[in-house]
């Protein structure tokens, strides 16, 4: 049984099972580090591995950078959660870790999930992402042309389901989930038209799920190391200004729509 061993947040553990799932054989156990300072979020990512099946433990620590710098190559293999499978990332303040080549990651991946409870066509908006490790927040700034979207969108025939964990005032959905299990998740993001969301673990899903989505542009640096170049077959970037025209909406709502007629 060969251990592999890997570390982050709960955005770096689908791209590490999506690696992990290529190089490890049956019986090979996945070591994850979880950063102290990050503690509250070992509950999900428990939750994550105990979804996907995969034998695993959590390992709580100071912080991530030095076990990844510093372990026994004879009997561990280093995974990244890097697209291109290798490169230079910052891992926690003023600690960097290297990441030789361990595999491209594939653009599409099949996850363990339960049946979506909503059968009529809809569309996801997410609410709130977290805090970016790298530099401030990744949520949005405003949510006033956020409702008017969705105002446009249910216009077309969608109904409008609103996934993250907890309430940030966007309006218009028929139907609010916060904070449901992953399966659960998984399941509605993989039968949306498209989603509106943020840079982060869903967005991350619904682009290996192939499913269209809009995902607003927070750390460039991330998008290099997270964006697959075969997303962009379905995966459109944008910025959001604090002046925010209302022919852009107008844009992002369209493109997503046309989506819909394929």
């Amino acid at each position: 049984m060969k251990t592999f061993i890997a570390g982050g947040g709960l955005g770096d553990c689908v791209l590490i099972l999506n690696k992990f799932r290529q190089l490890a054989a049956p019986g090979d156990k996945l070591a994850y580090y979880v950063a102290e300072k990050q503690s509250n979020s070992r509950g999900v990512i428990e939750e994550f591995w105990q979804s996907q099946k995969i034998n695993y433990e959590i390992r709580m620590v100071p912080e991530i950078g030095t076990p990844l710098g510093h372990y026994d190559r004879a009997a561990c293999k280093r995974l990244n959660p890097l697209i291109y499978g290798m490169g230079g990332i910052m891992v926690e303040r003023w600690k960097f870790v290297f990441y030789p080549f361990d595999a491209f990651a594939t653009p599409y991946l099949e996850l363990e999930s339960n049946p979506s409870p909503h059968k009529e066509k809809y569309f996801v908006v997410q609410s709130d992402a977290g805090t970016m490790k790298y530099r401030g927040h990744k949520n949005w700034l405003n949510t006033g042309w956020i409702n008017e979207f969705i105002s446009g969108a249910r216009a077309a025939g969608l109904k409008c389901v609103l996934l993250g964990s907890k309430d940030v005032g966007i309006q218009g959905a028929d139907h609010q989930h916060f904070n449901i299990p992953l399966k659960d998740l998984f399941g509605i993001l993989g039968r949306a038209e498209f989603v509106l969301g943020l840079q982060g673990f869903i967005t991350i899903i619904a682009l290996l799920q192939q499913r269209r989505v809009l995902l607003k542009r927070e750390n460039f640096r991330v998008i290099v190391n997270y964006f697959h170049p075969r997303w962009r077959r379905h995966g459109k970037i944008f910025s959001e200004p604090p002046d925010w025209p209302a022919a852009k909406t107008k844009a992002l709502l369209q493109w997503a729509l046309d989506g819909t007629k394929r």
